[in-house]
C-alpha cells in the first residue's frame, strides 16, 4: 500500500473511531451513585416482591430521595440543579438502576418512580432557576439557609428542623419576588 493511501486509511480509521466515542462521552452520567451501596437507607418495601408497584408507594419515595442525593452531589460539583439533556438523564437512571440492582432491588422500581425528563434542566422548569448563580440572583448569597444548614444535621432533629424552616422561609420570601 503506498504511503499516501496508508495515511488516508489511517485518518479514516481514526475519524470513524473518534465518531464512535462521541455518543459514549455525551451519554456519560456525571453522577457517581456508589453512595447507594454505602449509606443506610434500607426500605423493606423496595425488596419485597409483593409490594404494590406505584409511583406513590413508600419505595418510590425512598428511590426519589436516594436519587436526589446524587443530584445534590451533581449540584455541588457543577453548580447546576439538574442534568443537561435527556440522554444524560437516561444514562444516569440506568447507572442508578445498576447500583440498586447490585443490592437486589427489583429493576422495575426506577422506571416506575423516576422519569428521565423530570431531571433535565430547562428555563421553564422552576422559574428559570437552573444554576446556583440563578438561585443567588433571586434570593441572594446570604440567607437563613447559610446560618441554619451549615452544621452536620445528622445527629440533631433540632438543627434539621431549623434548617428546613430556613429553607421554607427563603423559598417563600425569595421566590415570591419572582411572581
Amino acid at each position: 500500500m503506498p504511503s499516501s493511501n496508508f495515511s488516508l486509511f489511517t485518518m479514516h480509521i481514526v475519524f470513524v473511531f473518534s465518531l464512535s466515542m462521541v455518543p459514549l462521552m455525551i451519554l456519560a452520567c456525571p453522577i457517581n451513585f456508589g453512595y447507594v451501596r454505602n449509606i443506610t437507607w434500607y426500605d423493606p418495601s423496595c425488596f419485597n416482591a409483593s409490594s404494590i408497584v406505584s409511583n406513590e408507594s413508600q419505595c418510590c419515595h425512598t428511590i426519589k430521595s436516594l436519587f436526589s442525593l446524587g443530584l445534590a452531589q451533581h449540584l455541588n460539583v457543577s453548580s447546576m440543579f439538574l442534568l443537561p439533556d435527556n440522554n444524560t438523564s437516561v444514562s444516569c437512571l440506568k447507572d442508578f438502576q445498576v447500583e440498586l440492582g447490585s443490592l437486589e432491588v427489583p429493576t422495575h422500581w426506577v422506571s416506575t418512580c423516576l422519569d428521565s425528563e423530570y431531571f433535565v434542566s430547562s428555563p421553564s422548569f422552576c422559574d428559570r432557576i437552573e444554576s446556583l448563580d440563578d438561585w443567588f440572583s433571586i434570593v441572594g448569597k446570604e440567607t437563613l439557609i447559610n446560618s441554619y444548614c451549615k452544621d452536620n444535621l445528622y445527629h440533631s432533629n433540632y438543627r434539621c428542623s431549623n434548617c428546613l424552616t430556613a429553607i421554607r422561609s427563603t423559598l417563600q420570601n425569595g421566590l415570591m419576588l419572582i411572581n
